[in-house]
């Protein structure tokens, strides 16, 4: 079966599967913003007050702009994964 194909049949079930409903839940205007370490090119995830909630390197990639429940991010030999705010696959 096609790598891609593989991945992206997971995800868009857990998409369409109601995760909000699970993990916690994010308080108003507490989102995480995706940031891109300049020097490195990783990924990682700031506050509204510009401080690392999650940092750079930590996930292959991220692909959740507005991390506010949920977010999907790549885990090296467990491919596409949704996490919730403490970080818990889901």
């Amino acid at each position: 079966m096609n790598l891609k194909i593989r991945y992206i049949i997971p995800v868009l079930i857990l998409l369409g599967s109601g995760i909000p409903g699970f993990g916690q839940q994010a308080k108003k205007n507490d989102v995480l913003v995706l940031f891109t370490d300049n020097v490195t090119h990783e990924h990682g995830y700031k506050n509204s007050k510009g401080e690392i909630a999650i940092p750079s390197g930590k996930y292959m990639f991220c692909f959740t702009d507005t991390f506010k429940t949920y977010a999907i991010v790549t885990i090296p030999k467990k491919g596409f994964v949704a996490i919730d705010r403490k970080e818990n696959i889901l």
